[in-house]
């Protein structure tokens, strides 16, 4: 995925926009309630550093990570909890912003992963549980923009 992909080729509608962005507000408001100064520094840029970096490490130009099915959905519910767990103020403005980001590019894949996909030129892709369903109302066949194709590749479709 370059760059130029992410400003011109939206990969979700206006459903999976509006979601991202209501949820993005949930997130950045519960966490903002709640965070100290420390926890905004981990969750804005310790959080998206280490995925970064994870990627990083695999190399840039690896074949991109497909887990679409239930080990990608195990894997973000294990992440999940680990980052609320270790930061739930960090993980909230993390989630939050990710969303933001995913929502402003059109981003369908897992918005965690958007920052690190934007940062190295990737299409990471993990499966969403929440999107997947809502991005497919965009893109199913009779309704929506039915001249898209693929609707939410990048996120569990």
């Amino acid at each position: 995925m370059t760059l130029q992909r992410l400003r011109t080729g939206r990969r979700i509608g206006p459903v999976g926009t509006v979601s991202r962005l209501a949820v993005a507000a949930v997130f950045l408001w519960a966490g903002a309630r709640s965070a100290s100064w420390t926890d905004a520094a981990v969750g804005l840029f310790a959080y998206p550093a280490v995925l970064v970096g994870v990627f990083l490490l695999r190399g840039r130009h690896t074949p991109p990570v497909r887990l679409l099915g239930g080990d990608g959905y195990l894997l973000m519910a294990v992440l999940g909890a680990v980052g609320f767990w270790a930061d739930a103020p960090a993980m909230m403005l993390f989630v939050g912003v990710s969303l933001l980001v995913a929502a402003a590019v059109g981003y369908a894949g897992c918005e965690l992963l958007a920052f690190s996909n934007i940062v190295l030129g990737r299409d990471d892709q993990i499966a969403c549980i929440l999107f997947t369903p809502l991005d497919r109302l965009d893109f199913r066949p009779g309704g929506g923009d039915g001249s898209r194709s693929g609707g939410s590749a990048g996120c569990g479709g």
